[in-house]
């Protein structure tokens, strides 16, 4: 019996997961992805995430030039007072990362184990009751048995109706450079204002990222195209503000970037021939930092469930399945008490919108 043609949609850490596990197992998996890179945010990678780095064999990829390591997480949230909450005993904080390196360093440790990926963008996915047909910019098209879909927020298999946004969250990001002589703890702050909240970390290349988070409709008026509107609101979030001075940051100098940053959620990450992993089946709000350590996981899970359906079985797969969806529920439970811990802006809309959202429990609306 020949092997399996299975084709992984997307080179993010979920899909490059997911091509690594396969070709473990013995797989030769083919990598479909364009060559876009995701965007410098500045992004933490949870300590949860070590046990499936090991065991993909990446721990050794976490070097000083793509991943800092966490200490105390800071916050002003709740109350005016700066609060701090160190690891628990024993652990740390996780990682600080420049995604777009540590992919890089991903993607090259599989063309390396000799994993073909194919440089395109994929346009649509056709399912038949023996395969998976992708098309691909430019007319060809790709014959698979199964699919994986680790296309991230595109989700480019999920059917009309399946995925539910569940808020409008944007963030408005930038990457400052820090001067040389400049020593910064590595430790998070995150700050809640009146319209939203604020984000900022330091990164493996001497840089800070600030973000701040709140939804489309509230965010001001030429937010990233009008450094003074965005310094402003920097302004507003004192603890924020003393941080970035005392970096010798000014964000006067620089223009931020909008990007989405909404809960969307999905209720089938298995369809039949294709299973779905990453942000492709939920995308959260990032206040919990746990995104870059989900999409490893479920990259690697999702794997094991292509080999299963290629045995003949949907155990493994149904399994991974009710693993996710349960993570969600848990996760979306947990997002909300985070948000029902800042009492101080009760009748501000970024606050109350959030005391309104509903886990789903079956198909949402449509994104």
């Amino acid at each position: 019996m020949s092997a399996p043609r299975i084709v992984v949609l997307g080179a993010g850490l979920a899909g490059a997961a997911c091509a690594g596990t396969l070709a473990a197992r013995g797989c030769r998996p083919l990598l479909v992805a364009p060559a876009d890179e995701a965007p410098n945010r500045g992004e933490t990678l949870s300590a949860r995430a070590g046990p499936t780095l090991e065991a993909l064999g990446w721990q050794g990829l976490l070097q000083p030039a793509l991943a800092l390591r966490g200490e105390e997480r800071y916050s002003v949230w709740g109350g005016p007072r700066l609060a701090v909450a160190p690891p628990p005993p024993g652990e740390h904080g996780g990682w600080h990362v420049d995604r777009r390196r540590l992919e890089r360093a991903v993607l090259a440790r599989l063309a390396a184990g000799g994993i073909e990926r194919i440089v395109a963008k994929a346009e649509r996915v056709a399912q038949a009751a023996d395969g998976v047909t992708v098309a691909l910019q430019g007319g060809e098209t790709l014959a698979a048995d199964f699919l994986a879909d680790c296309t991230g927020r595109a989700a480019l298999t999920a059917a009309a109706g399946d995925r539910r946004r569940l808020d409008r969250l944007t963030a408005c990001h930038a990457s400052l450079p820090l001067a040389a002589d400049t020593e910064v703890a590595a430790a998070t702050l995150v700050e809640a204002v009146a319209a939203g909240w604020w984000y900022t970390s330091p990164g493996p290349d001497h840089r800070l990222t600030a973000s701040f988070f709140s939804d489309t409709d509230l965010m001001p008026a030429g937010v990233s195209k009008d450094p003074a509107v965005w310094a402003g609101l920097a302004a507003a979030a004192p603890a924020t503000a003393d941080r970035l001075a005392s970096l010798g940051v000014s964000l006067a100098d620089v223009l931020p970037r909008l990007a989405s940053a909404a809960t969307i959620v999905s209720s089938t990450p298995l369809d039949r021939r294709i299973v779905r992993a990453g942000d492709a089946v939920a995308a959260f709000d990032p206040l919990a930092s746990n995104g870059l350590a989900t999409a490893l996981w479920s990259g690697v899970k999702a794997a094991h469930g292509i080999l299963g359906l290629a045995a003949g079985t949907q155990t493994e797969a149904r399994r991974y399945e009710g693993a996710f969806l349960d993570g969600v529920l848990g996760q979306l439970r947990s997002q909300a008490g985070m948000y029902g811990a800042e009492p101080r802006f009760p009748t501000r809309e970024f606050w109350t919108r959030r005391r309104t959202i509903e886990a789903p429990t079956a198909h949402g609306g449509d994104e």
